[in-house]
């Protein structure tokens, strides 16, 4: 099956399709910008969503929530046409003003994503100390562009933590996600007794790493950028 993942790196005008409930979220921010990235970032998922699966208007899709947090497809929602996969992942991460989405049709609520705009790591020391795997710590000593190097790390566990479900957790520096270091290519590892697919992309502006339940079987990646409102892919395979 495709993985898709769309990248918006700056907002576009696009139609407020948020639900009540999220244009109450939406409301109760104090500042307008995160306001605004609020309506667009989730407006943009819905318009996503039904890009990649149209089986209903961007306004009809409906939403829950694992214990977690991390909200799902519901598919048992009306107003869905016939022809309904038996399940949707998809995953949200923004940075700034940068969005993105990652999605595939399956039958777990499997996929993870995050992106990170580059910046400065100089405050951002401690986190090693309390968020990385000695191998890590060791390859990232290696890296010539430290600030680069960082958030390839830090997208790549994110990204996993998603996929299984949850955010930073106890013994996460168990969580070995150094190839994101080595490689650009997808790669396997272990968290919580089950395996992971990980792959991290990397662009002048900044990192994007996706990660799925390896028994999820992707075929290709479709990372699409939406400049404008415009899709311009990026890569595939």
């Amino acid at each position: 099956m495709i993985l898709h993942i769309d990248v918006c790196q700056a907002p576009f005008l696009i139609e407020n399709t948020l639900s009540t409930g999220e244009k109450n979220k939406a409301n109760a921010f104090h500042f307008k910008h995160l306001q605004r990235n609020y309506i667009f970032s989730h407006s943009f998922k819905r318009f996503i969503l039904s890009t990649r699966f149209p089986i209903c208007r961007e306004a009809d899709w409906r939403f829950l929530t694992l214990e977690s947090g991390k909200p799902f497809v519901d598919l048992k929602a009306a107003r869905f046409s016939k022809l309904v996969p038996t399940q949707i992942s998809f995953n949200l991460s923004h940075s700034n003003d940068c969005v993105v989405i990652g999605s595939l049709a399956s039958d777990y609520n499997s996929i993870g994503i995050d992106v990170e705009l580059y910046k400065s790591t100089e405050d951002l020391g401690g986190v090693q100390d309390i968020a990385f795997h000695i191998e890590e710590k060791n390859c990232l000593l290696a890296c010539q562009n430290q600030d680069e190097s960082f958030f390839k790390l830090w997208t790549a566990k994110e990204a996993v933590l998603k996929a299984a479900g949850h955010g930073l957790v106890d013994g996460i520096t168990q969580l070995n996600c150094s190839q994101s270091l080595k490689t650009d290519q997808c790669y396997l590892v272990m968290w919580h007794d089950k395996e992971y697919c990980v792959q991290t992309f990397s662009f002048g502006w900044g990192v994007i790493s996706v990660s799925w339940l390896s028994s999820v079987e992707v075929s290709l990646i479709e990372l699409t950028d939406w400049k404008s409102g415009k899709p311009y892919p990026l890569i595939t395979g």
